[in-house]
């Protein structure tokens, strides 16, 4: 087996169910992957879902209670047994040729190597102002296709060695809301010498936006204490403390008013 796909799912049951539709119908042989369900304490009944689900290859549900994005991701990268995990959020619907996109940068022995693949709003997404004016104002950054800043990585579509995701300790659980905590990861794979790589043909389709999948409002976020006192020194020295200055974060306070995961 080749690659594990952990899917990262919270409180959205039927968008979960069409994007393991999705990894079903993959041009990789069905042998080579298996897929993880992390779900990070959903209400919405998705363990039976899964686990009834017809399906061509293994599929895994795994849970625990509600601790936000990083810990789930690094619930499920825990299940994998291949050599290659591929992180996917489960409102992400992946073309049929995305797995093999991603294997193709894997030769075998490959190491020091991750991969990040291209991302399409779906049309349905374009419900709000908000995703109409993304589309809009796309992010039109070049992005070098052999070495790729980590600042262009997101989780929703990448891919690692299994080696370099455990060597690296996973995501910081310090960042358990949407956003920042794939950068973090991202700038300390960079700093161990894992190279990124950028796959166009890597796509898949993103379905709603992140914050409105059942994550919202203000809160207090052990994120914002751990960034303004210097717990996440790579993104604070390398992208200007992401938690204060993008994510609504009050330093004296060390509350955050933005949306959580």
């Amino acid at each position: 087996m080749e690659i594990s796909v952990v899917v990262s799912a919270f409180n959205n049951r039927e968008v979960l169910r069409t994007t393991l539709a999705h990894l079903a119908d993959q041009s990789l042989p069905r042998e080579a992957y298996e897929v993880i369900v992390a779900d990070d304490g959903s209400t919405d009944g998705p363990a039976e879902m899964v686990r009834s689900l017809p399906f061509p290859t293994s599929l895994r549900y795994v849970a625990h209670a509600h601790a936000g994005a990083s810990a789930v991701r690094n619930l499920g990268a825990r299940e994998a047994r291949s050599r290659i995990v591929r992180f996917l959020d489960a409102d992400f619907w992946a073309e049929p040729g995305l797995l093999s996109a991603h294997h193709a940068h894997y030769p075998p022995g490959a190491s020091g190597v991750a991969v990040q693949g291209a991302t399409v709003v779906h049309p349905d997404s374009l419900t709000t102002p908000f995703m109409q004016a993304k589309v809009m104002d796309p992010d039109l950054t070049l992005r070098g296709r052999r070495k790729l800043s980590p600042y262009h990585v997101v989780s929703r579509n990448v891919s690692l060695l299994k080696a370099d995701v455990d060597a690296s300790g996973g995501f910081d659980d310090g960042f358990p809301g949407y956003g920042d905590e794939d950068l973090d990861l991202a700038l300390r794979l960079t700093a161990a010498g894992v190279v990124f790589a950028y796959e166009p043909d890597a796509r898949a389709h993103t379905i709603t936006w992140r914050p409105s999948r059942g994550y919202g409002g203000s809160s207090t976020s052990a994120g914002c204490a751990r960034c303004t006192s210097g717990g996440n020194t790579a993104v604070r020295a390398h992208s200007g403390c992401f938690w204060r200055s993008n994510r609504g974060c009050s330093p004296s306070s060390g509350s955050c008013t933005g949306p959580r995961w």
